[in-house]
């Protein structure tokens, strides 16, 4: 046994001694070769690694432009839908819109806030459900007063000028009911705007804004006020 393991000593050494004589004989020319290839192994396999984790992000952040993008034409779409709204509830209390148009309008109101909590976040979705609901209450309710008010102007007797002061007499509760609901609605539109503002990052300077509108809403106040006070004048002073 001691003499096989000697033997394989031998032979491992030989081995050994052979292997180093055949490195030593490789040309330093070879080895510079050799080293450049593994060189450029390792810088490949470091590039690709990179590269992947560069395409991931890149990916990524194609992903989140892309996201963005879409929510801020959605967002803008948005910004039509709460303008139409707003203009849809000051229209009904003029019986010259027809009511199909009227209709229509609120229906396209819906669609587009119902397209906005598709693509918003929590707060964006309660800040616009909030609004649609405000905005339907404010609709249903003011077109049932704008039917009930056509009742009562059909069954109008009279010349031409008793029926329009009588549809004048009409319309006025109508109008001023109107301008109530659209106040109404106002609060609900400012926190849609500053949720959608947030989620596409703009700042808000939300206390200063609020001031600025709770002075421009006084004062529209005022002038509204103003105005049916002088309705109300010269109908008191016609009758």
């Amino acid at each position: 046994v001691q003499i096989a393991g000697a033997m394989t000593s031998v032979s491992t050494l030989h081995v050994l001694s052979m292997a180093w004589d055949w490195i030593y004989g490789i040309s330093p020319t070879v080895w510079a070769a050799i080293i450049a290839l593994l060189a450029a192994s390792l810088t490949l396999l470091g590039t690709a690694r990179i590269a992947a984790v560069q395409h991931q992000h890149e990916t990524k952040r194609g992903e989140n432009e892309r996201l963005l993008a879409l929510r801020k034409d959605v967002f803008l779409r948005g910004a039509d839908g709460v303008s139409l709204a707003t203009t849809t509830i000051s229209r009904i209390a003029d019986l010259s819109v027809p009511d199909s148009d009227l209709v229509l309008a609120a229906s396209e109101v819906s669609a587009i806030l119902a397209r906005v909590q598709v693509i918003g976040n929590q707060e964006t979705i309660e800040a616009i459900l909030a609004l649609a609901l405000s905005f339907t209450s404010a609709f249903l309710d003011l077109y049932l007063e704008r039917l009930m008010t056509r009742a009562k102007i059909a069954e109008i007797d009279g010349d031409d000028a008793e029926k329009m002061r009588a549809v004048a007499e009409l319309q006025i509760p109508l109008a001023k009911k109107a301008r109530e609901r659209g106040f109404e609605i106002i609060p609900h539109v400012t926190a849609a705007l500053f949720a959608a503002r947030e989620e596409l990052g703009i700042s808000t300077d939300r206390q200063k804004f609020l001031k600025i509108q709770a002075v421009g809403l006084a004062k529209q106040a005022e002038t509204v006020k103003r105005f049916w006070d002088a309705i109300e004048g010269l109908r008191t002073g016609h009758n």
